[in-house]
């Protein structure tokens, strides 16, 4: 009894402090990272979301940011309930408060996409290697410090791989958006950025002779395409409602199709799981790794200690993962 109660209470309390989706008469909030100019992206998405709101019988906005953690934070504390993207995904996964259910397909078909380092077009950079051997010598724009393939994917098989750190590289070292690096780039302000292989087609149709200016020197392995995540509390109608509308959306339908190509060269969604988050879970632990190993101020002991609390949290994260991936 006393169990009861207190399981009871503590349900009680998390209500409180985390108001989740209440019912068919809420609003339900998606939300989305920007790439680009915040209100922009916005515009971009309120055709999908009317279609959705129409779909599902529930109000859809849209919750725009430049930052993952205010995505990340608004998920957690049930301000909204559906987001995208593989890092913020992970983290969310990870804590229990989301699952995986879909994940883009683009217009060509393929699932996936790369992280890229750009550079003018006239600069004398060319390739990884060009680059590695001029310390010191560069302006560099990393990306949000949760974005995967702006700073996730950059730090491994940019700096880690070849043991060195943006710091270490470069002259100079800034943070920003796709868009944002693209402009410092483009302008002058920065000699080379993180970037996605996605955003720099977009600009390829939205502003191709910006885009002729701009060259990609390294690019990455493919990465899984994005997940499409929704928290585990909503209620299961809404949930049932909310995968069907995604997987559905765009097929037979000239209409739909348009506007996930203008959204961003889409073509769909398919079904997907937490297990897709695999890959995205070992390229996180590789770098926080890698970080705990170059941090000078922290004692022997306490790098040794961070490692072994990293290597049990991601043991249990990634055996998680895989069981998503087993199940039926």
């Amino acid at each position: 009894m006393n169990r009861l109660r207190r399981h009871l209470c503590a349900v009680a309390l998390s209500s409180l402090c985390f108001p989740a989706f209440a019912s068919e008469s809420s609003t339900l909030t998606f939300a989305i990272i920007a790439a680009g100019n915040p209100d922009q992206v916005k515009r971009d998405w309120e055709p999908f979301l009317q279609e959705m709101s129409q779909r599902i019988g529930v109000p859809v906005q849209a919750l725009v940011s430049e930052k993952h953690s205010e995505l990340v934070e608004a998920m957690r504390q049930g301000k909204a309930q559906i987001s995208m993207g593989n890092k913020l995904s992970l983290e969310l996964v990870e804590t229990g408060v989301c699952k995986v259910f879909a994940q883009v397909v683009k217009k060509n078909g393929e699932r996936g996409y790369h992280s890229v380092l750009i550079t003018r077009a006239d600069s004398p950079l060319n390739s990884l290697p060009d680059l590695l051997v001029q310390r010191g010598q560069y302006r560099f724009m990393n990306g949000d410090p949760k974005s995967t393939s702006g700073t996730l994917v950059p730090a491994f098989h940019v700096f880690s791989k070849n043991k060195t750190s943006p710091q270490q590289l470069f002259k100079t070292v800034a943070t920003g958006n796709h868009q944002k690096n693209f402009d410092a780039v483009l302008k002058s302000e920065s000699d080379v950025a993180t970037n996605s292989s996605e955003f720099i087609d977009k600009m390829q149709t939205e502003r191709p002779l910006d885009a002729r200016k701009i060259k990609v020197i390294w690019k990455s392995p493919v990465l899984p395409n994005d997940p499409v995540i929704l928290r585990n509390d909503l209620p299961e109608n809404i949930k049932n409602k909310i995968e069907k509308f995604f997987i559905q959306f765009g097929k037979n339908n000239p209409r739909q199709a348009r506007i996930l190509d203008e959204l961003s060269g889409w073509s769909g969604f398919r079904s997907s799981t937490n297990a897709q988050l695999i890959p995205i879970a070992d390229l996180e632990l590789f770098h926080l790794l890698r970080t705990n190993e170059l941090d000078s101020s922290r004692s022997a002991e306490e790098r040794k200690k961070a490692y072994d609390n990293l290597i049990a949290r991601f043991s249990k994260l990634d055996l998680k993962l895989k069981l998503d991936a087993a199940a039926p």
